[in-house]
This record gives structure tokens, sequence and C-alpha cells, in this order.
């Protein structure tokens, strides 16, 4: 495993603008888009508004920005407020290859971040491909699927997440593997989520996985 880690570190790392083909930039930018759409319209939710009045009591360094809203939050709340509007209608992207997966999911892991940090266009491109790849691969190694043994798919988000933060935030090569390790040990999601009477907790899991690679790269970036 530490091996595995280890090349998906430096893979994360030395990926560039250039690679990436003009093809894949322009389905960036459709997502991209697709989600900003799905995040105003999940921006009016309850769900999303409970958890917003928390962090406004919650208070902290205003540093962030969320869709729709004139407040700014500190960065690893921001997140999960930005995730959870994209994903709250259910009206976002799935990828389903052995497990289901909603990659626009962890786009706030790249943007939120992209933007307490200037990163530029390019850099938040970057960190949305690397979304994308490693959680549908994560979804098709997963034979015959994390949902067929009763875990959720947030599972897979918690160590995608903390790759994509890791990458914006600009971690070492070994602040990266810590981040993977920090996230992917505590985000193990029952699937339970998605059965019977749903509750506001189906659209929220993944976005919680999303935060949590964010707030992972920052104990990393510590030395945690």
């Amino acid at each position: 495993m530490s091996f595995i880690t280890e090349q998906i570190a430096d893979y994360a790392l030395r990926l560039r603008y250039e690679d990436i083909s003009p093809e894949a930039v322009r389905e960036v930018k459709r997502f991209l888009l697709d989600s900003v759409g799905c995040a105003y319209g999940g921006s009016a939710t309850r769900d999303v508004g409970i958890i917003m009045d928390y962090f406004k009591d919650m208070g902290g360094r205003k540093e962030a920005s969320v869709f729709n809203s004139p407040h700014k939050f500190p960065l690893s709340n921001a997140t999960l407020l930005n995730a959870l509007m994209i994903r709250a209608l259910d009206y976002n992207d799935i990828y389903w290859e052995e497990d289901p997966s909603h990659p626009s999911d962890i786009i706030p892991a790249a943007l939120t971040p992209a933007e307490v940090l200037g990163k530029s266009g390019k850099d938040l491109i970057v960190g949305i491909i690397l979304a994308y790849e490693f959680e549908m691969r994560m979804c098709e190694i997963a034979h015959p699927g994390i949902r067929e043994r009763k875990w959720h798919h947030a599972t897979l988000t918690g160590f995608v997440s903390p790759i994509v933060a890791g990458r914006i935030i600009g971690l070492s090569k070994e602040q990266m593997i810590h981040a993977i390790g920090i996230s992917g040990s505590y985000h193990a999601t029952f699937g339970a989520v998605t059965a019977g009477h749903l509750t506001m907790m189906k659209n929220t899991v993944d976005p919680l996985a999303t935060q949590g690679g964010v707030f992972a790269a920052e104990l990393a970036l510590r030395g945690y």
C-alpha cells in the first residue's frame, strides 16, 4: 500500500497543465460550470442552511467564499459548504463503473484552496483533473465494488480528496502520502445512507469526505 501511495503522490505532483489534452480541459470547464449551476440550486436547501448557520455561529477566519453567499468561512468549512451545495439536489454528475460516484463533489477540494491561495485557472484545472482521474479509477479498481460490500463511495473520496487538496496547497511528496493516510484512515462510510428512508446524510457524506481531504492536507502541511 505504501508503494502504491508513493506512486499516486508522485503522479499527482508531476502532472502539469501542458500534459492535459484540449479535450480534457474542455470537459473540465463543462463539469465546473454544471457544478456551479447545481450549487446555486443547492444553496437554497435546508441542509445547507443548517450547516451554514452552524458555521456562522462557530466563527473563525473569514478566508474562503461559498456559492451564492456574501459570507466567508475558514477553508475546510467553506469546502464542505461548497461541496454540499453541489451535491444537495442530487443533480450533479455521476460515474458508475463497479461503484457509483459523483466526482464533482470533489471539485471544492481544488476550488476552495485555489481561491484562498490565489492559484491560477490552470492550477485549478489540474486539480479537477486529478479529482476525476483518481475517483473514477478508484471506482474501477474496487471490484466488485464497495457498494456491493455495503460501503458508500465516500469511502473512496476519502482517499482522493487529499490528493486534490494537497496538489493545490503545495504539499511535498511525503506530505501528500501522509495526507492520504490521514483522510483515508477515518473515512469509511456505511452504504446504509442510500438505503431505506433517506436522510440529509445521503448527500452529505461525500462532501464531508471532501472536507476531510482538505483538513488532512492542512494537517500534513504542518507536519502531521
